[in-house]
């Protein structure tokens, strides 16, 4: 998909036991050129969910936002880095649906990937630090459980555009 996304697109379900949750892997070529890097952000320790945990910028879907109008939204908030040019081009990923954390609604990931625009500098707006990790990497990363099949679902789609 390239942006400016498409308003239109996947309107998210309301209700259920769902919370949709837009992901966005920003990657970029790692030193060995051959690799790629996806940038990876620390919680504050004084949040209220997963303090101080791993994650991908991202974030919830507001009610009748598409999930990747979301995607570039909250790359934005957190990290600075505007991705709404028509020249990024993005990739959807997929959605995940990995099991409920116990006493919480199910997240519904609507995962996404943009390359790194030429420029811009990353900065940790909404968490204690930032980092880029190699794709084949993310796997080491200790993520929250639910994040497992994000990881996998990344990997195969980004092992196919190096």
């Amino acid at each position: 998909m390239s942006h400016p996304p498409d308003p239109i697109q996947q309107i998210p379900s309301s209700g259920g036991s769902f919370i949709n949750v837009a992901l966005v892997a920003l990657r970029r070529k790692g030193i060995a050129r051959s690799s790629i890097e996806i940038l990876i952000a620390k919680r504050l320790a004084d949040a209220e969910i997963l303090p101080g945990a791993w994650e991908m910028p991202g974030g919830k879907v507001e009610e009748g936002e598409a999930p990747n109008i979301a995607a570039a939204r909250e790359l934005l908030e957190e990290t600075g880095v505007d991705c709404t040019d028509p020249s990024c081009a993005w990739i959807d990923v997929g959605v995940v649906e990995p099991p409920a954390p116990i006493g919480r609604p199910a997240p519904r990931f609507h995962i996404y990937s943009v390359e790194l625009p030429m420029g811009s500098v990353p900065r940790a707006l909404a968490a204690s630090s930032i980092a880029w990790v190699e794709l084949e990497k993310l796997h080491k990363i200790d993520w929250p459980a639910t994040n497992d099949a994000v990881v996998k679902a990344l990997r195969t789609a980004l092992q196919k555009i190096k």
